[in-house]
Parts: C-alpha cells; structure tokens; sequence
C-alpha cells in the first residue's frame, strides 16, 4: 500500500506540469503515488501526461472546477486508497531530490505535528525565499514568512502556524478531523488563502506545523495568475474577510474586523505615497477597478454572511481552548508591517 499522495491540480499549464512531474520522478523516494486533478486543460496537458508519465493518475474534473474542489477531489481518492499523508503541490513548482522524503520524517503524531512546510524558493532566484511557512495577521490575512530574505536565513527547524498551499504536507488524520460539509478545503474560497483557511481549523483543533528547511521546492511564482491582478486583488480582498468570519475567535474576531475596514483608508494613504503592496497593484489596475474589485468583495462577503457565520458555528464550537493571543505573538506578523 502507498503510503503518500501528492495532489496535483492544473488547468492549462502543460509545460510547467511537466517540469514538475519530471522533478517528481527524479526524488530520492519511491513510496508515493501522483494524483494530477484536470481543470479541463485545452492545451494538450491530459494527452503529455498520458504519453510521457503512464504512472500518473489523472483526474479530469472536465471544466475549471477552482482550486479547492480539484484537490478536494484529489484529497478523497487518496484517502480511499489508504493513505496516510497528502502532499498538495503547485504545477509551478519544481521539487529537490530530497524534498518527500524529509518532509515525512518530520511527521509526529505524538506531538500532535500533522501539517509540515517545504522551504520554497523562487525558481528565478534560488537563493531567495517566497515561503517558509505562514504567518498570520490581526486583520484576517496573511504572508509568506521570510518572504524574499535570503535562503540562508531560513535554515532553522522551527514550529510555523501552517504552510502554504503552494507545497504542504497534511496527514489525512488532520485532513479528515477537520472536514466540514464534506469538504477538506473550502469549496466557497476557490483560490487564494483556501490554505490559511485550513491552517486556522487544524490550529483550533490543536493541530500543529513544522517548518523543514531542508525539504526544498521551487516555485514558478504567480506562472498560474498574473501577479497583482484583478483577479488575485478580489480573492485575496473577500477571502480575508471569509477567514476572519470563521475562524477568529470572538475577542479577535471583533478586532479583526475593525482593522480590515481601516484597511481601506490605510491602503488608499499607502496608494497615494506608491508604497506598499497596494501600489503594486495600482500599476496594473486603475483606481476604479480596485475599488469594484474591493466593493464585488464586500458584495460576495454579506450575500453568504449566513452561510458564513453558520460554518463558524461549528467551528468555534470544536475549538481546543489555547492562549490564542500567543498565536499572534509567535506566528504572526503586525497590521502595518504586512501591508
């Protein structure tokens, strides 16, 4: 029986597939097996897996399912076959010889240490980093931890609040002690801090991350969606307040929201100096699509406020009781600073 499943989702990338399916085949580790999960590629992605990698099993969801539901499918089939890990990794990525194998020692049931996160790189410059784990904000969002510091200053074994989604290890004991409505990750996220979202009900359910330095993937970053896009600005601006909503307990939760809406004039201050991220933004948009992007948000965030607020329901109610302001202390990073 395989004991690991690496979860791969793609929709219309068949050259960076490859590259990564070939990384793959090349580790220093055999006990895996492949799940590709097709977004309905129309750019010859099914047929050079068919052709070149037979070991592969693909998935073809047959249309652009998102994110979350192509590896929520991909999740279940490994549970099915009896796994006991799941390894969620980018069609951007490229990964070391050693990457599996080192990620799976670092699994400590007895710890209560289920979730593991690579060291990932930038494939443009590998001697810097995109991820070494996550870190969580007071406002419901979240960013890369060391993102864009040197390789070398990340070299320390250490407990992180989750990984990101790019590359992360998850036992299914985890994956399946937080399943809600049938679902591992949030289907109602689709893209962009679906992996937060899965941090944050691990953490509450006592869940905990390691992140391993020498398991090391490269990433292709923002080679699926155009970096500082529209597209990103709406998931990222609606899914903070989605994560805040559910997972933030009560005293932290009313603080959460304060801060995300003194976000906007905060932003709009750092727009007009160009600082920040926001100005980032604002050279491949104008400032009327940030705003409708913004406001399409809010619009989406009250319309499932029910469904929302029902989902944090069952949540908060099977949280473990922990210092959760520790959590801000030790994984987090402050409300200025992450702008």
């Amino acid at each position: 029986m395989v004991s690991n499943a690496i979860i791969i989702v793609n929709y219309n990338k068949k050259e960076l597939l490859e590259k990564c399916l070939v990384s793959i085949f090349l580790m220093e580790y055999d006990d895996f097996v492949v799940f590709v999960v097709d977004n309905g590629s129309e750019d010859g992605s099914i047929e050079m897996v068919r052709d070149k990698f037979s070991q592969v099993r693909m998935i073809k969801m047959g249309y652009n399912s998102g994110f979350c539901k192509a590896n929520n499918v991909g999740i279940q089939k490994a549970i099915d076959m009896g796994c006991e890990n799941v390894i969620i990794l980018n069609n951007d990525t490229e990964v070391d010889n050693f990457f599996l194998s080192k990620l799976i020692t670092e699994v400590d049931k007895r710890k209560s240490i289920e979730m593991v996160a690579p060291k990932i790189l930038y494939f443009s410059n590998k001697d810097k980093i995109d991820s070494a784990g996550m870190l969580i904000t007071s406002d419901g969002m979240a960013t890369n931890r060391l993102l864009d510091k040197k390789s070398e200053e990340a070299n320390d074994k250490c407990e992180v609040f989750c990984p990101t989604g790019a590359a992360a290890l998850f036992t299914v004991d985890v994956l399946n002690d937080i399943k809600q409505d049938g679902m591992f990750f949030d289907e109602d996220y689709e893209y962009y801090f679906e992996d937060l979202d899965i941090g944050w009900r691990a953490r509450l359910r006592g869940w905990r991350c390691v992140y391993v330095p020498d398991s090391i993937v490269y990433h292709h970053k923002n080679a699926t969606s155009e970096a500082y896009s529209k597209f990103i600005a709406f998931y990222t601006n609606r899914n903070m307040f989605y994560n805040l909503i559910k997972n933030y307990p009560l005293i932290f939760f009313w603080r959460a929201l304060f801060l995300s809406l003194m976000r906007y004039p905060y932003l709009l201050l750092l727009a007009l100096f160009k600082k920040g991220t926001v100005s980032k933004f604002k050279s491949n948009m104008n400032g009327k699509d940030l705003v409708i992007v913004t406001i399409r948000g809010l619009y989406d965030v009250i319309k499932h406020s029910i469904n929302l607020f029902n989902k944090r329901k069952y949540i908060q109610s099977r949280k473990i009781k922990t210092d959760f302001s520790e959590w801000f202390k030790k994984y987090g990073i402050g409300f200025f600073e992450s702008k």
